[in-house]
């Protein structure tokens, strides 16, 4: 009789966890959607760098490669609505790391941030522009992405999008590090070969699975 009972109470615990799971993929979904920092990631290789004062100590060359993590407020508002194939968003970015060869950077730096979304603008062509102040080596540098469909096939509207479309699309998909120092007169250009969301669903993702996998019960006689 006990062991009836123990069997029917562990059936009755392993029809909840469905059902726990569920909720468990609900919340985790409705958290991702809310959620207002974004991260993207940025990889490519050098093609050039012009570095007459050897402040990058002469580690950046042709085929160096390039990685960059980028967060930024997804609810960041249009700075320019009035044109509905542009949009303007200012002061945004709320991170930005990364390394070309074995050097790194990090910012925001400084005030200079902005993203700006073009949905056949200029010259009926699609384009990304992503810049913000970055710091290496103790001086400041400004990245800049760039990403440029001439046949304006990339964007539909001008709204800061969650998720990266290919590099494939682009005609041109490139980043540059670059200096305004007299001083320190750093210019450098490369080709980005991917751009991709950071992963943060894994994470939650990770946590619901972990939560479902709980082990059976077992049940034995005594």
């Amino acid at each position: 009789m006990e062991l009836q009972h123990r069997i029917e109470s562990s059936r009755r615990r392993d029809a909840r966890i469905p059902v726990i799971c569920g909720l468990v993929f609900i919340a985790v979904i409705s958290a991702l959607a809310s959620a207002s920092p974004v991260t993207w990631k940025f990889d490519g290789n050098v093609a050039s760098a012009f570095d007459p004062t050897n402040i990058l100590q002469q580690t950046v060359a042709a085929g160096s490669p390039f990685h960059a993590l980028v967060t930024f407020d997804s609810e960041s508002p249009d700075q320019d609505p009035a044109e509905p194939r542009h949009g303007s968003y200012r002061e945004l970015i709320a991170e930005a790391a990364g390394f070309v060869d074995d050097l790194s950077f990090l910012g925001p730096a400084g005030t200079t941030s902005a993203i700006s979304i073009e949905d056949s603008w200029f010259n009926s062509a699609d384009s990304y522009f992503l810049v913000t102040e970055v710091r290496l080596l103790d001086t400041l540098l400004e990245l800049r992405i760039f990403l440029d469909d001439y046949q304006g096939q990339a964007f539909d509207n001008d709204a800061l999008p969650m998720t990266p479309p290919p590099v494939s699309e682009f005609e041109r998909a490139v980043f540059q590090l670059y200096s305004l120092s007299d001083e320190h007169p750093i210019d450098v250009w490369g080709t980005l070969l991917k751009v991709t969301p950071e992963p943060a669903t894994m994470s939650l993702l990770a946590i619901g699975a972990l939560l479902c996998m709980r082990r059976r019960p077992q049940c034995h006689r005594t």
